[in-house]
């Protein structure tokens, strides 16, 4: 089975590394799907889910993994694929109760000026990539 090293960084850590032979990132132009072999590019990232299907320690088993995104950026190479963002979430990392209170209080922001509502759209689509890895969809 061919695979690509996979792996999600951000300024603070490098959240996960290890092999994947499918990698589903959310470009800003449509989701993107990077097998290994994949020709070389490099996309821009909205706020959205990251999904990977992760090669086991046994070196055959496949496990679905998901990270909520911030925007950010993807470099696909043949062999590998490195996803550079602020911060990424895995499903036990999200507190749901918070994360809708959240999401609460970003819809009844009063509108700003332009820098603010667009500040605040991201934060929403940033905190609905966070319920959706916890299964929950708002």
């Amino acid at each position: 089975m061919s695979t690509t090293t996979f792996s999600i960084v951000t300024p603070v850590a490098l959240r996960f590394e290890g092999q994947a032979d499918l990698v589903i990132v959310p470009g800003t132009e449509g989701e993107l799907g990077a097998l290994p072999r994949h020709a070389a590019l490099v996309t821009t990232l909205k706020p959205g889910v990251v999904r990977a299907n992760t090669i086991g320690a046994d070196g055959k088993a496949s496990e679905r993994r998901e990270f909520a995104i911030g925007p950010g950026f993807a470099q696909v190479l043949p062999e590998s694929v490195t996803v550079l963002v602020d911060a990424a979430w895995e499903k036990s990392e999200v507190d749901v109760e918070e994360t809708r209170a959240e999401l609460r209080a970003a819809r009844e922001r009063p509108a700003g000026s332009e820098a603010q509502n667009e500040a605040n759209r991201l934060a929403e689509h940033i905190l609905l990539a966070k319920l959706r890895v916890a299964g929950v969809y708002e």
